[in-house]
């Protein structure tokens, strides 16, 4: 599957379920803050 548009939801499942990271790991993992992962898992579409 290819995501076109990336939410809170797809951001989470990658992270959770495909690499079972936590936010921390995830953050590191593509060179983020973690304050900027934990955003981008809280934010809905508008």
């Amino acid at each position: 599957m290819i995501v076109e548009r990336w939410t809170a939801v797809e951001v989470r499942a990658l992270r959770v379920s495909a690499l079972r990271d936590t936010q921390e790991q995830f953050a590191v993992r593509i060179g983020w803050k973690v304050p900027t992962v934990r955003k981008w898992e809280r934010l809905t579409d508008s």
